[in-house]
């Protein structure tokens, strides 16, 4: 057997694998990234292009005879893939760690949650030899050496720019046990309802036990009567029966063949394949300066209970960021609440020279609850609501939050898209209650001063 250009012979004269070193040579044989339904997150390598790199996050990862390989980053890549009958595309691989060498190995479940549909069964063997993205893009999967394989290679900028580029895995953080699912007694039904699970069962011969031997071998007592029914005092071994050990008729146990030295050097091999990535908390002398010199232990409890909006990424090749790629962190920040609401008039204003101002019968004012602050944008119906909100956080800044009344248009759809983009809470007061709204207040100020004016 011959793994990552290692040849490993069985001997029987030792219960482990001899392990030898094979000879180098240049091979024109195509491997092709692993597809790997044991691997519980992604692993870039050198058939790949690194997009970004997350800052100050970094993995472990283990899997060959309990060695790792540590501190390695998380990226987001990009390879060039073939598909059937759209052609060539960039498939986006998020949440990898950054290895660079050999071939990528790509984490089913990883895929598999985001919403592809990872069939890496060979057709040989009754399955579909594809991945189904989310999008309809339908990847060809080849089965080398009993591994499912998947053609991919860097791309250049001038493909990067020509071919459609889709996600294979989600950029949000990737946490493996996302998917834990315990198999419980509720589930055992279903699963022996199964058609195909009776349809096999019933196609078992009567006539040999699980262990391959006829019913009538000495050293079993064993009826198969349809007809009749089975004595207490009999012993019939069920052939549907999951049983672990043998039992004769006179009562005594015969234990289970030991495994023998061919089967264990085997199951010692299987464990070469599975890779396990486990986050790596930051390093905590790195911390201590920005957490003024505390113990590790409330370092670990702060970042455990800190929101964190934001994560720093390095972008290859390397660009002139001017402003943040976060919307949230390209304005200014109030460190206080406003509130806002709309007063009304009859008349509508005159043409005084400024762009929108003639024809408005309304004006959406926000105040600073620490400060005082007012800011007024004249409005011609309630729809421009989102706009006001807008320009007030272009002009003022974005607050912690804004408290408004249950008007609608303050609440939902394009107001409420503003305030998730921009990272402000917001509450509102209660029905029939305006007067918890401070804004409903001060609007009667603004009133009396206008006309005095």
């Amino acid at each position: 057997m011959r793994i990552n250009n290692l040849q490993y012979r069985v001997s029987n004269k030792s219960s482990k694998p001899t392990k030898t070193k094979a000879k180098q040579h240049k091979s024109t044989e195509q491997s092709g990234s692993l597809v790997d339904g044991g691997a519980n997150g992604g692993l870039r390598g050198g058939d790949s292009r690194v997009l970004e790199i997350v800052e100050g996050v970094k993995v472990d990862v283990g899997g060959v005879a309990d060695s790792q390989v540590t501190d390695l980053e998380i990226c987001q890549a990009a390879g060039i893939v073939d598909t059937i009958g759209d052609g060539p595309i960039i498939v986006i691989m998020s949440q990898y760690a950054d290895y660079g060498v050999g071939d990528t190995i790509h984490s089913a479940a990883q895929l598999r949650k985001f919403g592809a549909i990872v069939d890496d069964t060979a057709r040989s063997c009754g399955g579909r030899q594809c991945i189904i993205t989310a999008e309809g893009y339908v990847i060809p999967l080849h089965i080398r050496d009993g591994l499912a394989r998947m053609d991919m290679r860097p791309p250049n900028d001038s493909e990067m720019e020509h071919y459609p580029h889709v996600f294979l895995t989600a950029d949000s953080p990737w946490d493996p046990s996302c998917i834990d699912d315990e198999y419980e007694d509720t589930f055992h039904a279903p699963i022996m309802g199964d058609p195909e699970v009776e349809k096999r069962r019933e196609e078992r011969d009567p006539r040999a036990d699980d262990f391959g031997f006829m019913r009538t071998r000495e050293g079993y007592w064993t009826r198969v009567e349809a007809s009749e029914p089975v004595e207490e005092e009999q012993v019939l071994y069920d052939t549907m029966a999951t049983a672990i050990d043998i039992i004769d008729p006179n009562g005594e146990t015969i234990p289970r063949e030991q495994p023998s030295l061919l089967e264990r050097a085997a199951n010692d091999m299987l464990q070469l394949f599975p890779n396990k990535l486990r986050k790596k908390f930051p390093h905590m002398y790195a911390l201590k300066p920005y957490f003024g010199w505390v113990s590790n232990e409330r370092i670990k409890k702060c970042l455990d209970k800190t929101t964190q909006h934001y994560r720093g990424v390095v972008h290859y090749p390397f660009r002139k960021h001017f402003k943040s790629r976060f919307p949230g962190a390209n304005v200014n920040r109030l460190r206080e609440w406003m509130a806002m609401d709309t007063f009304f008039r009859d008349t509508p204003a005159g043409d005084d020279g400024v762009p929108g101002h003639a024809g408005c019968t309304m004006l959406h004012v926000f105040l600073g609850l620490t400060s005082s602050y007012l800011f007024g944008h004249p409005m011609r119906s309630e729809k421009q609501i989102p706009e006001a909100m807008e320009e007030c956080i272009r002009k003022v800044g974005a607050p912690i939050g804004i408290m408004s009344d249950q008007a609608k248009a303050e609440m939902h759809g394009r107001a409420k898209d503003l305030l998730r983009m921009y990272e402000i809470d917001d509450r509102q007061s209660e029905a029939h209650y305006q007067h918890q709204n401070p804004m409903e207040r001060h609007i009667q100020d603004l009133k009396r001063t206008t006309n005095n004016i």
